[in-house]
């Protein structure tokens, strides 16, 4: 299932980067924004952690980091294509 996520993840990729001369520095503003508010997402890790949930943190973290660097990667080509503002 992980691979066919990444494989639909590069597809998206190659898809929105047709419009990589239409990310400006006002999309790259917004994306930075975003960022911004995303960046407390991984401290809802830290109760689970505190309460012993047996998980298996290596998978967790490894798949959640690669996640995280295609979002950041893909984010400004996002805010262009849905033409959406902040």
């Amino acid at each position: 299932m992980d691979v066919v996520l990444a494989a639909l993840l590069f597809a998206l990729l190659v898809l929105l980067c047709r419009k990589r001369h239409a990310v400006t520095q006002s999309a790259r503003a917004e994306s930075y924004e975003i960022y911004r508010w995303l960046a407390v997402l991984p401290l809802f890790l830290f109760p689970i952690y505190l309460t012993g949930v047996p998980l298996k943190w290596d998978v967790l973290l490894i798949g959640l980091g690669w996640r995280s660097w295609y979002l950041v990667m893909v984010l400004p080509y996002l805010v262009v294509a849905t033409g959406r503002r902040i």
